[in-house]
């Protein structure tokens, strides 16, 4: 799966994976009912700098929505660039307020212990 992002509003963040302390939230102005059109380009960093995502295969962007109900999409990992693509869908801008996002990360076989979870900083 790849993004078009030709005529899109695109932003790039640099997420850290845990809340650090004094970190400030990020908040992305949306408008409500926008579709196929909102897009982040998320890099994830740590204590130690920008963390490669090289052995992740999946990504979501989870969302929770003012009335509590959650939504996700997936999106791309693009290893190449070390940078995660994901899209706003309608549902996500269906409701007025601030929506709660995180982008997860997944890599290997979920039943092994190979498996990798890895979920960036809460941003708005």
């Amino acid at each position: 799966m790849a993004f078009d992002l030709n005529g899109k509003a695109v932003k790039v963040l640099r997420l850290p994976t845990v809340n650090y302390t004094n970190s400030p939230s990020k908040i992305i102005a949306a408008q409500q009912g926008d579709a196929n059109s909102r897009y982040i380009a998320v890099t994830l960093y740590d204590d130690r700098g920008d963390i490669s995502i090289g052995n992740y295969n999946a990504v979501k962007l989870i969302a929770t929505l003012p009335d509590g109900q959650a939504q996700f999409t997936e999106g791309v990992v693009n290893a190449g660039d070390n940078v995660i693509i994901c899209k706003f869908d309608s549902s996500i801008l269906s409701m007025v307020g601030r929506v709660e996002c995180n982008v997860e990360l997944t890599g290997g076989d979920p039943k092994s212990e190979d498996a990798a979870l890895l979920t960036s900083q809460t941003f708005f």
